[in-house]
């Protein structure tokens, strides 16, 4: 078990509080119109040296680092159906509502995403 971690009731690993001791040089970076994340699509995006993708599904809207929890090659060029996308390279899926993989206990790197008004933020740390 990784540290930060704890099993849940059907022993799936599961994330405790990662924000909790965040660094102070963290920062909300506007990233694009609402209207540009395509409903159930990805949207890819880099910021600064960082490669991500977002996902739309009705008004919620996550944010992934694009690379698959397996060997980290892009995800982005992966087929979305249903709300999953499928890894290009080794064909693992993915979850787009949790970056839950549904072919191990890994999960896509998450990010924050805030919505104020039509604009789309995502907290990233520098």
């Amino acid at each position: 078990m990784l540290p930060g971690t704890y099993p849940d009731a059907q022993g799936d690993r599961q994330s405790v509080c990662h924000n909790l001791f965040k660094p102070k040089n963290h920062m909300w970076v506007e990233i694009t119109a609402l209207n540009q994340v395509p409903e159930l699509g990805i949207l890819k995006v880099k910021v600064e040296d960082t490669s991500l993708i977002l996902n739309r599904q009705g008004a919620k809207v996550t944010c992934y680092r694009n690379a698959c929890s397996h060997l980290e090659y892009p995800i982005d060029m992966g087929k979305v159906s249903n709300g999953i996308i499928t890894c290009p390279f080794h064909k693992f899926q993915f979850k787009l509502d949790t970056g839950k993989c549904l072919n191990s206990p890994d999960s896509l790197e998450s990010y924050p995403v805030k919505i104020e008004g039509e604009i789309v933020f995502v907290e990233i740390g520098s």
